[in-house]
């Protein structure tokens, strides 16, 4: 299957999921294919274009083999676009009209994390071999919604999980799976050890860093504000 007929099938499968009042356009750029793909989604269908006059919302940059170790269940799609900051790049690239930020968050997070996910229910796969490196740990975005961000993370020896003096303005929190590890938040250095959680007020530095030969998985909460 080439880009275009992988597309075709999850657009098929997206058109099951989503109402009337679902409205997006996007570009995707398969680089190694050499082929720009519009879709133009509303009624609940997804429309195929080689050319658009109408205003695009988002464009996707990647490659055909980036898409087919999405379709497979590889890495998920937001995986394969996350960042630790807008200016970098990563294998499902994006960019939007209006900069960082579209209009509609809530169109893009709902399109990206269901777009893509053709298996029912959406599943999503957990592991080293499934994540990308961001903010210094293996990381698997979950669910995005506007106001509320989830992710998985593991952090090998001698990984550390942001950097000093990082903050954020949101509410978060992490919980430790397994493993142990040492964790600066605010100005407490504390040691952390799975089956405990701990909250990281917004503004506040937070740092996780793993010194040990055994992975220390956890799970990342960020909900509020700007998050």
């Amino acid at each position: 299957m080439d880009a275009r007929d992988i597309l075709k099938d999850m657009a098929c499968k997206f058109e099951k999921k989503i109402d009337n009042n679902f409205n997006m356009n996007v570009k995707f750029e398969f680089k190694d294919e050499n082929e720009n793909v519009f879709l133009l989604i509303s009624d609940k269908k997804v429309h195929f274009k080689n050319s658009i006059s109408e205003e695009i919302e988002g464009v996707f940059k990647t490659t055909g083999k980036v898409l087919k170790k999405i379709y497979k269940g590889e890495i998920t799609a937001f995986t394969a676009a996350g960042k630790a900051n807008v200016s970098d790049s990563a294998p499902l690239d994006w960019e939007f009209k209006d900069g960082y930020v579209p209009k509609n968050m809530d169109n893009f997070y709902y399109f990206i994390m269901h777009f893509f996910n053709t298996s029912k229910p959406e599943r999503i796969v957990l592991g080293e071999n499934h994540a990308r490196k961001v903010h210094g740990g293996n990381a698997i975005p979950l669910y995005y919604y506007p106001g509320m961000r989830s992710a998985w993370y593991m952090l090998k020896n001698g990984e550390q999980m942001n950097e000093e003096g990082e903050t954020d303005p949101f509410h978060q929190a992490v919980i430790i799976i397994s493993g142990k590890g040492v964790a600066k938040i605010g100005d407490k250095k504390i040691e952390i050890k799975e089956k405990e959680s701990y909250y990281i007020p917004p503004g506040s530095e937070q740092i996780i860093l793993n010194k040990n030969e055994e992975p220390l998985v956890l799970i990342w909460l960020a909900w509020g504000e700007k998050a």
